[in-house]
């Protein structure tokens, strides 16, 4: 079975049937999306101007839709800037980081941010002492913008219908797309530019790059870093390059050797990424973890059990929550993928073995494997002729009753990934057949529709 299939177990992306991480390269991205935004501004104030000019020929109501597209874009503009005032990220003085050769000869220009936060204040104080004042000041711009729209709708001669829609229509105009324009600056500022100064500014070391690799997928599975490490933008592959290249006899401490571990694996040398971080547990038991994830994505489910099972039944205080629950359903995980009734068995032992401060309740990974264990007994003691038939209903009824917690506890926007994977595991022609002895069992159909 591949390592896509492994995965694919207890993975919650799979709408397109593939799992694995993906992300995007977020400096491309960037740079396509301020293209288009650029290109898409340059067309929207292009177009009304070649509309305006007369000398075109161009019909009045082309004129009139022009204007009006210039009044929204000089609307929107004046609201972006002023979203942009209120969402301009303010940098942090002290944050200040020495860059791994020494203490850098630069600092940040913060000019934009204290003019930033002058005008912020001095706008929202003149705002809310010219409150009663807007009413009148709307009117009188949007009767100034009326006449010139209205004029729009006249010809050359003079002649055509004199109508009187341009202080309604600049009203509007001004009204949706200043706080459209606000909206967008606001979010933009808060969402995009925050993290590009971040990104523009760090000097993270390889050991913080592969920090910052996701640990799990979206549901709390293992990830392949090599995959997760694909599309890191080329500065940060070679911070962890560097990384992978120092000598683990010239480092002492469990972290150090794990960052270097975790650095070979996201360049695909797992057998070196193994040894750092077997070295690397041995000073800290909570590497462990990190140590179970490398041999997930060599396959190796029985030394992955392995280095997991006894972490379940040791209540070591210095393990934080989220990887308490990680060692329980990484184990089930592995060994699910043991021949039977190994496999199964040590499920089953394994949630038995569970500290119940751990868990705050079983999560839906925990179910779906429980679901997944009864299955495989259910199949493996159907070929036992000496197992009663009330035994192998019960079974049944357990793997029902997890399929369906596992649905229930799932967090919402998992609950049709659960659904997928019932399905997938119904099917006998599957690569992770385990409820496929359930295919024709209604309570399951109806779980999975």
């Amino acid at each position: 079975m591949g390592i896509t299939e492994m995965f694919g177990r207890s993975s919650g992306g799979i709408a397109d049937g593939k799992t694995g991480p993906k992300r995007t390269d977020q400096f491309r991205w960037e740079r396509h999306r301020i293209g288009k935004f650029l290109f898409l501004s340059i067309f929207l104030v292009s177009v009304p101007l070649i509309l305006l000019g007369g000398s075109f020929g161009v019909p009045a109501s082309l004129r009139f839709l022009g204007l009006s597209a210039l009044i929204a874009s000089a609307a929107f503009a004046v609201g972006a800037f002023f979203g942009f005032l209120f969402g301009y990220p303010k940098g942090n003085p002290d944050a200040e980081k020495a860059t791994p050769e020494g203490p850098s000869a630069t600092v940040t220009n913060t000019n934009l941010d204290q003019i930033s936060d002058w005008l912020t204040k001095l706008l929202v104080g003149a705002s809310l002492a010219s409150l009663a004042k807007v009413p009148d000041f709307l009117k009188n711009t949007s009767d100034w913008l009326g006449r010139y729209l209205d004029a729009t709708l006249v010809g050359a001669n003079g002649d055509g219908p004199a109508l009187t829609l341009g202080a309604g229509v600049a009203l509007v105009l001004v009204v949706l797309y200043s706080v459209f324009g606000f909206l967008s600056g606001f979010l933009l500022s808060r969402l995009w530019l925050q993290g590009a100064f971040e990104r523009a500014s760090s000097d993270a070391s390889g050991a913080d790059v592969v920090a910052s690799l996701p640990a799990t997928e979206v549901d709390g599975s293992p990830i392949d870093l090599q995959a997760a490490a694909r599309y890191l933008p080329q500065e940060e592959r070679k911070r962890i390059e560097a990384l992978a290249n120092i000598s683990l006899d010239t480092v002492k401490t469990a972290d150090e050797k794990a960052s270097i571990g975790l650095a070979l694996a996201a360049l695909g040398k797992k057998d070196d990424a193994e040894k750092a971080l077997r070295e690397a547990a041995s000073l800290n038991p909570i590497h462990n973890l990190k140590l179970a994830v490398q041999y997930f994505a060599q396959r190796k489910y029985e030394a992955a059990v392995g280095v997991l099972e006894p972490m379940v039944s040791l209540a070591i205080a210095t393990i934080p929550e989220p990887e308490k629950s990680r060692i329980v359903t990484y184990a089930m995980l592995g060994a699910l993928y043991l021949p039977p009734p190994t496999g199964y068995e040590k499920v089953f032992k394994i949630r038995g073995k569970m500290p119940k401060e751990w868990l705050t309740g079983e999560p839906h990974l925990v179910h779906r494997f429980l679901a997944c264990a009864n299955g495989q007994k259910y199949k493996y003691l159907m070929g036992q002729s000496a197992t009663p038939e009330a035994d192998l209903q019960a079974i049944a009824d357990q793997a029902y009753e997890h399929a369906a917690s596992a649905i229930a506890s799932a967090p919402a926007q998992l609950r049709e990934a659960e659904r997928q994977w019932i399905r997938i595991f119904l099917n006998p022609q599957s690569d992770d057949p385990d409820l496929s002895a359930f295919a024709d069992d209604q309570r399951f159909k109806d779980l999975a529709a």
